[in-house]
C-alpha cells in the first residue's frame, strides 16, 4: 500500500461518517417534527451514497484488473 491509498481510505471514512451523521440528524428531525421531507431527505442521501459506493467499488476493481490484463 502506498501513501496515496492511505489518504483515500481516510477520505472515504470521513465521507461515511458525514453521511451517517446527516442521515441520523435527518431521521431525528423527522421523529421530532413528524414532517415527511426530513425522511425523504434521509432516504435520498442513503440512496445516493449507495450509488457512490458502488461506483467506487467498480473503479477499485478496474484499478486492480487493468494492470493484470496488460
Amino acid at each position: 500500500m502506498d501513501g496515496s491509498e492511505g489518504g483515500r481510505v481516510l477520505i472515504l471514512r470521513i465521507l461515511v461518517v458525514m453521511v451517517s451523521i446527516t442521515i441520523g440528524v435527518s431521521l431525528l428531525a423527522y421523529l421530532v417534527s413528524g414532517e415527511r421531507p426530513y425522511l425523504l431527505f434521509a432516504f435520498q442521501v442513503f440512496k445516493y451514497s449507495l450509488y457512490f459506493s458502488l461506483l467506487l467499488l467498480v473503479l477499485m476493481a478496474l484499478e486492480r484488473l487493468i494492470p493484470a490484463l496488460l
